[in-house]
């Protein structure tokens, strides 16, 4: 993965079967697919992503932090890859998520 992705049932489910057959995905790609399992259940739970807010974390070794406020258009994600100490930032919606470099940038 490590690009932006656009949500869809299929691509999740694609996506959830190509990391059941193999053992050799990076953690990146791992904490991609949780931020698609994530954007999954706010479509499997009818949420309103608008209306909605967010506060939530995973904890293992890749920590997720998911923050929305009510009455955003996007949320922002913190990902820490607890054995590499390294930290990546995504911004996302309930049509997919966008890693934070690519949206904010140095002049």
């Amino acid at each position: 993965m490590g690009k932006s992705m656009r949500y869809s049932e299929t691509e999740f489910r694609k996506q959830m079967k190509e990391f059941q057959k193999t053992n050799q995905h990076s953690p990146e790609w791992e904490a991609e697919l949780n931020i698609l399992g994530f954007i999954n259940t706010i479509h499997n739970n009818r949420q309103d992503f608008y209306r909605s807010s967010f506060d939530s974390h995973f904890y293992g070794d890749i920590e997720l932090w998911f923050k929305k406020d009510i009455d955003r258009l996007f949320g922002y994600c913190r990902v820490l890859f607890t054995t590499e100490n390294l930290v990546k930032e995504y911004i996302f919606t309930d049509q997919g998520f966008e890693p934070m470099d690519r949206v904010v940038f140095d002049n």
